[in-house]
């Protein structure tokens, strides 16, 4: 038998002879009975966690995520804690308000509707001094310009960012998906099928944010809300396109 964290007790099987083993003398003081040689082998078999009472299925959904390698959705925590996709949502919430106002150094992070555990933003220097890392190179303001139409409008192809900037925008883009800041996420469904791009979760982390709806609001230029501006300029760039001639029927 194995213990496994406090509450759950896993039975593994053993290739050892029962006999080989000290015998177990019952309260009578007779040798309990030799069961091993007669039952077969069986695989691993868990017996149900039983938690106190004071631990929530936010602590549960907690330590899955602090213990997992990737990211997890909800189906996945669903799975393992046998709870329902309504209560998991409930739990997650719990916790990252709970990270958020209780001065934790942990955030929630959701991105493409999976969950994983961040370093909180205040502790970004001291994470980077503890992990080795040098100090990170400041983004251009052609990238930056790039980034914020990937965030705001993603997804979104390259033709369109170009659009938006009036300028070619190959090379930022491709700095960018280099430092794992955008990435490829499909082909757009029209002619040509452009290559589609969105923000990463490293474009999260980067900025300290745990989802893009905390991303702040564009703003103005010159009394335009700049969605507006950029809206305009994807239309102009659409109705110069001529449209493709007729199809007839000989």
């Amino acid at each position: 038998m194995t213990l496994v964290g406090d509450d759950t007790l896993a039975v593994l099987p053993s290739d050892d002879r029962a006999d080989d083993a000290p015998e177990i003398a019952d309260a009578a003081g007779t040798a309990a009975p030799d069961t091993a040689a007669s039952s077969p082998a069986v695989g691993p078999v868990a017996v149900p966690l039983i938690a106190p009472p004071d631990f929530t299925l936010a602590a549960f959904c907690e330590a899955l995520l602090f213990i997992a390698a990737t990211p997890l959705s909800v189906s996945e925590l669903v799975k393992a804690t046998e709870a329902t996709p309504e209560e998991i949502v409930a739990a997650l919430d719990e916790l990252a308000r709970q990270l958020q106002t209780g001065g934790r150094g942990l955030r929630l992070q959701l991105h493409d509707e999976r969950y994983a555990l961040t370093s909180a933003p205040p502790a970004a220097r001291a994470v980077a001094r503890l992990l080795g890392l040098s100090r990170t190179e400041r983004l251009s303001a052609a990238a930056l310009e790039t980034l914020a139409i990937v965030a705001y409008r993603g997804p979104v192809t390259r033709g369109e960012i170009e659009a938006i900037r009036g300028v070619d925008s190959s090379g930022v883009s491709q700095t960018l998906v280099a430092r794992e800041l955008i990435e490829a996420v499909g082909r757009r469904t029209t002619v040509g099928q452009p290559i589609e791009y969105a923000v990463t979760a490293g474009f999260l982390r980067h900025f300290g944010l745990a989802s893009l709806a905390e991303l702040p609001p564009l703003g103005e230029v010159n009394g335009q809300s700049v969605e507006e501006t950029w809206d305009e300029r994807l239309r102009g760039v659409r109705e110069a396109i001529p449209e493709p001639p007729a199809e007839t029927i000989s």
